[in-house]
């Protein structure tokens, strides 16, 4: 009986208790009756054994249910206050298998996006025939299709090691002129030859298929919260309107075309888990293809709260004869007071000294607000970009925002493009792979801009924005190298432009559709130096497949 009560009290939890005890009374009850009607059969003939047998039972009895009751007390007071049983508590609280799974990665990860852009334009400018005619740039209506394939793979060695890669497929080749691709602001390159061979456009870089990033990174060395990453990798930095990696679709307006990527080593050491430092060597030219080594050392101090981002990338870039040498600050700020309201801040400082015949001295700034309460998203984009009245001297006085950072749809991206590019290459046959950026390669330069924009957003996967950018000039635009004008009126400072653009968005996890149309409406500080200069208009219908 022991043995059975024993068992009982093993496989129960405290909310059965009650009930067991009852159980186990009703056990020892019968028990009894059964070994009083037993007695009764053996001896009853002897009425004074009988009496004293009786007894003895009675003993016996009070006895083990005192036992008992002493034997369920202990056992209350070593019941745990949890389901698991003894025999439960002695297993793993996770299987083994189950473990490994969630902590080891996949060993291969890919991911990507494929995407293909309409384009319709009207009244654009065409580099490629100047010296204009009559001091009007001749004007072209191009109608055009691009596409790119992005592959993303990533092999996990370990969960701390693993290798990432960058392939462009097509990138940003154009249908029905076989290899043919466009480089800078979308100018037509005509490495391709009609599709007749297949060459670069970007030197070392294919358009057929371009690897363009790969590097090795591990995390947590030897246990310490330091990672490493080593190889040609992407570099970002705030807004990216100085170092912008040209992932995703960051932008509004427009797409990422180019990315800054670098061959470098660079280490994050996480002091706490608001402070970090990031720093390495990035290398910028070796001595086999030039003269000797152009190196580029970083350091960039963070600190990042739920509410703060604060870094400052510092970094120089010389030669080991320090006969080129630049120096270079990029502070960024971001507040975020609420979850939904943000303020972004960049500034790019730029000096030095190249060969003893340049002084560089450059400023860029450029501010965001976004406010996004769900059904509204309202922005405001406001930047300067340093402009240079004569380029050609031994002062540098601008460089240009990257020009995957877009500003605007048609301005900046699209005609400046073309014409600073006659401006700075004085039309010779390089013209149409240069661009300019501003500016360069359709980055903000030589100008003020302000460009508020609204967003209206009724369904999560459906909104459309709308935004004004207004571009004043810093410096006289449309000038030479030299500072002369380039179709013989001198340029004016004031408002360059009006733009207005327009977007349609609509997308799902793994597809999107998109609609954008701009309208730019030339103003004085254009007009003076081309009286008889053309608004232009320009449609893009972009679909993308992430994977």
């Amino acid at each position: 009986m022991e043995v059975v009560l024993l068992m009982i009290l093993l496989t129960t939890n405290k909310s059965e208790l009650k009930i067991k005890k009852e159980m186990m009374r009703e056990i020892c009850m019968q028990v009894a009756q059964q070994n009083e009607e037993g007695g009764e059969e053996e001896g009853g003939d002897e009425e004074g054994e009988g009496e004293t047998k009786e007894e003895e039972k009675e003993e016996g009895e009070a006895e083990k249910e005192e036992e008992i009751e002493k034997l369920i007390e202990e056992m209350e007071e070593e019941q745990a206050p949890s389901e698991p049983t003894i025999l439960i508590e002695q297993e793993p609280a996770m299987p083994y298998d189950f473990a490994e799974k969630e902590e080891r990665p996949e060993l291969v990860k890919l991911v990507g996006y494929m995407r293909t852009r309409f384009f319709f334009y009207s009244s654009l400018p065409s580099v490629s025939s100047l010296p204009s005619v009559n001091g009007v740039p001749p004007y072209s209506n191009p109608n055009f299709v691009q596409t790119r394939l992005r592959l993303e793979p990533s092999l996990n060695i370990t969960p701390s090691v693993r290798i990432n890669g960058q392939i462009d497929i097509l990138d940003d080749v154009v249908w029905g002129e076989g290899v043919s691709g466009f480089w800078h602001s979308e100018i037509p390159c005509p490495y391709y030859s009609g599709g007749r061979n297949i060459r670069e456009c970007i030197p070392n870089i294919s358009r057929l298929i371009g690897v363009k990033r790969l590097w090795g990174e591990i995390e947590e060395i030897v246990g310490l919260p330091v990672s490493i990453k080593i190889g040609r990798q992407d570099i970002h930095h705030g807004l990216g309107t100085f170092f912008n990696d040209g992932n995703g679709f960051k932008n509004i307006w427009g797409d990422a075309h180019w990315g800054s990527t670098q061959d470098r080593i660079s280490f994050d050491i996480k002091i706490s888990p608001r402070f970090s430092i990031k720093t390495g060597f990035d290398f910028l030219l070796s001595e086999i293809m030039s003269e000797e080594n152009f190196v580029s050392p970083f350091i960039i101090p963070t600190v990042k709260t739920e509410r703060l981002e604060l870094s400052i990338y510092g970094g120089a870039m010389y030669s080991t004869s320090r006969n080129k040498e630049a120096y270079f600050a990029l502070p960024y700020v971001k507040v975020n007071p609420t979850y939904d309201l943000s303020f972004e801040v960049e500034g790019d400082i730029l000096g030095g000294r190249f060969e003893k015949l340049l002084d560089t001295f450059a400023l860029n700034v450029a501010g965001r607000i976004k406010w996004e309460p769900g059904l509204f998203r309202i922005a405001l984009d406001a930047g300067y970009s340093q402009g240079d009245e004569n380029i050609s001297d031994a002062n540098l006085k601008g460089i240009p925002m990257h020009p995957d950072f877009n500003i605007g749809f048609i301005l900046f991206e699209d005609v400046l493009a073309r014409y600073t590019s006659a401006a700075l290459y004085d039309q010779d046959d390089f013209v149409d792979l240069i661009a300019t950026r501003g500016g360069v390669f359709g980055g903000v330069f030589n100008s003020i801009y302000v460009m508020p924009t609204v967003g209206l957003f009724p369904f999560e996967t459906v909104g459309t924005y709308l935004s004004v950018l207004l571009a004043f000039a810093d410096k006289p635009p449309l000038t030479k190298g030299d500072g002369t004008p380039l179709f013989g009126k001198e340029g004016k400072k004031g408002l360059e432009g009006v733009e207005i653009d327009w977007a349609l968005k609509i997308g799902t996890e793994s597809f999107d559709l998109g609609v954008q149309l701009g309208y730019l409406i030339i103003t004085n500080a254009l007009r003076s130096a081309l009286p008889e200069a053309k608004n232009t208009f320009k449609a893009n219908i972009g679909l993308t497949y992430r994977f």
